[in-house]
């Protein structure tokens, strides 16, 4: 149902195009449709690129010590980096529900990115960091991120979204869902 609306215009989609559309048709029009250049990124835009950077490189091991801008986070984050989680996860998918990958150009229908995943056994996480406001949308997006890691991992039987807002400096402004196998084929039609 969410993709209807802008599917006859666009072959492919991921979040921040529902997202954008949501917001504002005629500014999704122009960037994806009139493929029209943005305009370069505000302070706001730049500050959480900056901490959405610094927490992926403190999971991979590249970062020592712990930045102010995190440390309201500092156990999770040290906990993913022992479970060896994933940074940056491309969980790129077909419009048959088959996995693929972001550049398959010709295939991909939903390209799916995931700041931190971490599987194990039968349950995954999905995390995706953010800085600023709790917003609605992020709902859809861990339902989109729910999907994509059924589909690439098809040994899941659960799957756990997580919002890390690393604005509140608080562990309470986590925000997120659990989503079973058994509900993927509800969830696959919400999208279509």
């Amino acid at each position: 149902m969410v993709i209807m609306s802008i599917k006859n215009n666009i072959k492919d989609w991921s979040y921040s195009r529902i997202s954008n559309y949501l917001t504002c048709q005629l500014q999704f029009e122009h960037k994806n449709i009139m493929k029209e250049v943005e305009q370069q990124p505000y302070f706001v835009s730049e500050r959480g690129t900056r901490i959405h950077k610094l927490a992926e490189q403190l999971v991979l091991g590249n970062v020592t010590g712990m930045p102010d801008e995190l440390k309201a986070f500092a156990y999770e984050l040290k906990e993913l980096k022992r479970l060896q989680a994933s940074a940056e996860t491309d969980l790129t998918f077909t419009q048959n529900w088959k996995p693929t990958h972001a550049k398959d150009w010709s295939g991909a229908w939903c390209r799916v990115a995931i700041d931190s995943t971490v599987t194990q056994e039968t349950i995954g996480t999905a995390i995706d960091y953010t800085s600023g406001k709790v917003y609605d949308a992020h709902e859809l997006k861990g339902l989109i991120d729910a999907v994509a890691m059924f589909i690439h991992f098809p040994l899941l039987e659960q799957v756990d979204v997580e919002f890390w807002y690393f604005d509140s400096m608080s562990k309470e402004n986590v925000m997120g869902d659990t989503y079973t196998r058994g509900q993927l084929p509800e969830l696959q039609k919400y999208l279509v």
